[in-house]
């Protein structure tokens, strides 16, 4: 089971914030709540503490992510860890000055976000360890509480107390009088090479290192720890030692913690360019893939334009020679070809899309006569199945800067869809309102609705669902991907509300234009 693991997601994509939200969700984790700047990620991460964030490099205008990284570990000291698709070395050195407990790449993978979330507290535990440890051996320290190692001028022990005889393996007693380079043999920490006892040398010079030092010391009994220490001489006289005080605190546990953070640090590189390159080769399939499909669906076009042609041909020329029959196949064979024809035409656009070709013509125009348009056009297909196609137009003109046809394609889709979904005898209703900063478009159907679990299927190419049309209609499964890929090109929104039985409403957001 996933710890009760509380976090703050900090994007400014209200749509990636929230799929991300319900990813994490699904994967056994609290989010507290979702900000879109970096002002709304500090007042937040202040107000609800969360366990961990996930914070956008790039939040839009205003802060980014790195310095609102950067203010929440100095404010909350809480551990941060970046989104980003941008990987370039400039961003990245930036972001190291925030300390971040870790970065993942977008797309995000399950994995990713779940290694990335275990390193991270891991880390985020491991140091708040380590910095409690230093506070207290501070505190320690100003009451000699660390170890401490009092000689005389000769260099003779007169004193350990309790963390120098664990360190040395002596007791005080044993100690006493002892030469302090026979208690103990100063290591350095990397080559393991004996060096000097620095109380012995501090009393033969008098010259003080100005800076506490780090060294490797082995016990009488062998025992290996390593210590920060400083030395103090004691003064009798101006000019005249009396003695010396080597203090000093053992960070053997911190070393330890700091050499296995480094392990993870590596470990997280190592999965970084893992992902970068699996994301690589699933971006050169899927490449593959919108090429194929482009292809198939170009050399399909033509033979299928031809056929469609010769049976729109026969039924007008051979009217009166073939027989009711005869008729009726040419009739089947019209209407499968321009089914076929329609899929085709979908798979073209669909791999257009998925290769970043979407290419908008935009033009100023009355969303009203777009929208009632639709409804005339489709208002016959649904009166063939006694559904009540209803619209009323706002009172005032909607203007839009859009792609007229791109946007015709969209409503129609939701359209059709309501009328191929719903029930004889029933209605479906279209309404058009302006908000406060956005224009809002609903087609609301009567149909069986959709299950919640498949909700996420209906935006993705081929994303059928277990709800099939109410007169055996067809359906590519392709046209809602196409209506996202349009909407978001146009910095729109598009989305759904649907419960099994009361049917669905299909809506989607287009900002308005600048006056």
């Amino acid at each position: 089971m996933t710890p009760n693991i509380k976090l703050l997601i900090v994007e400014d994509a209200r749509i990636v914030a929230r799929g991300l939200e319900k990813r994490l969700q699904k994967m056994g984790y609290t989010v507290l709540d979702l900000a879109v700047t970096g002002e709304e990620a500090i007042e937040k991460a202040g107000l609800l503490r969360p366990d961990l964030i996930f914070m956008d490099i790039n939040l839009g205008d205003g802060m980014d992510g790195i310095e609102a990284a950067q203010r929440i570990r100095a404010q909350f000291g809480l551990p941060i860890i970046f989104l980003t698709a941008h990987s370039d070395e400039s961003t990245l050195e930036r972001a190291k000055l925030s300390e971040p407990f870790g970065y993942v790449i977008k797309p995000y993978e399950d994995r990713a976000l779940q290694t990335a979330i275990e390193i991270g507290l891991t880390r985020h535990k491991l140091e708040t360890r380590v910095r409690q440890s230093e506070q207290w051996l501070a505190a320690t320290l100003g009451s000699i509480g660390d170890g401490l190692v009092a000689v005389d001028s000769d260099g003779r022990i007169r004193m350990l107390n309790a963390t120098a005889e664990k360190t040395f393996g002596l007791l005080n007693a044993e100690a006493q009088g002892l030469p302090i380079q026979e208690a103990c043999l100063f290591q350095d920490e990397e080559t393991g090479g004996v060096l000097d006892n620095p109380v012995q040398k501090l009393l033969s010079t008098q010259v003080a290192e100005t800076r506490s030092r780090i060294v490797r010391v082995a016990g009488r009994h062998g025992q290996l720890s390593t210590i920060e220490y400083t030395v103090s001489i004691i003064w009798e006289l101006p000019d005249q030692p009396s003695g010396a005080v080597l203090l000093f605190r053992d960070i053997s546990e911190k070393r330890r913690l700091e050499r296995r953070l480094r392990e993870e640090a590596e470990t997280r590189a190592t999965l970084i360019e893992d992902l970068k390159r699996s994301n690589q080769h699933l971006q050169q399939l899927n490449e593959q893939k919108n090429t194929l499909l482009g292809m198939a669906a170009h050399d399909l076009r033509n033979p299928l334009s031809v056929i469609l042609g010769y049976s729109k041909f026969l039924q007008i020329s051979q009217k009166d020679a073939l027989g009711a029959q005869p008729m009726r196949f040419i009739q089947n064979i019209e209407r499968s070809t321009r089914n076929m024809l329609a899929l085709v035409d979908d798979l073209l656009d669909v791999s257009s899309l998925e290769a970043g070709q979407l290419t908008l013509n935009l033009s100023r125009f009355d969303l009203r006569e777009l929208v009632e348009q639709v409804v005339r056009t489709n208002r016959p297909l649904a009166d063939a199945k006694n559904i009540v196609l209803k619209y009323r137009p706002p009172d005032r003109a909607l203007m839009i800067e859009a792609d007229n046809p791109k946007l015709e394609q969209v409503l129609t889709n939701l359209v059709t869809n309501a009328i191929k979904y719903s029930p004889p005898h029933s209605q479906a209703e279209v309404q058009l309102e302006r908000m406060k900063s956005e224009i809002m478009i609903t087609v609301k159907d009567q149909g069986p609705g959709i299950p919640h679990l498949e909700q996420a299927k209906l935006f993705q190419p081929f994303g059928q669902t277990s709800v099939k049309p109410t007169a055996g209609e067809k359906s590519t499964g392709l046209g809602l991907a196409i209506a996202r890929r349009i909407v978001e090109g146009h910095q729109g929104k598009i989305g759904l509300i649907s419960q099994p039985g009361q049917g669905s409403t299909f809506w989607f957001e287009l900002p308005l234009p600048d006056k």
